[in-house]
């Protein structure tokens, strides 16, 4: 099982690390960048958009962005 998914896979609770942001996506100022520690916080009712913690922000995003977003996640990680 691959550890890299699109960052609208991740659920919620859990942490994962960008690894790729399609050059499309203009979201650098907001801290997602390749390489930031992300965890995926809470979603709206209807599942879209998504909260997600990074850079001690919480920030949410269209799952359809996330879909641009490229993150490893760590197996061995204890993500309470």
């Amino acid at each position: 099982m691959s550890r890299y998914k699109c960052l609208s896979d991740l659920s919620i609770n859990k942490s994962a690390v960008i690894t790729e942001i399609d050059s499309d996506l203009c979201i650098a100022d907001m801290g997602f960048i390749e390489g930031a520690r992300i965890t995926a916080a809470f979603s709206g009712p209807f599942g879209d958009p998504v909260a997600y913690r990074v850079n001690n922000t919480v920030i949410a995003i269209r799952k359809s962005d996330c879909l641009l977003i490229i993150v490893e996640e760590n197996p061995y990680e204890d993500n309470r």
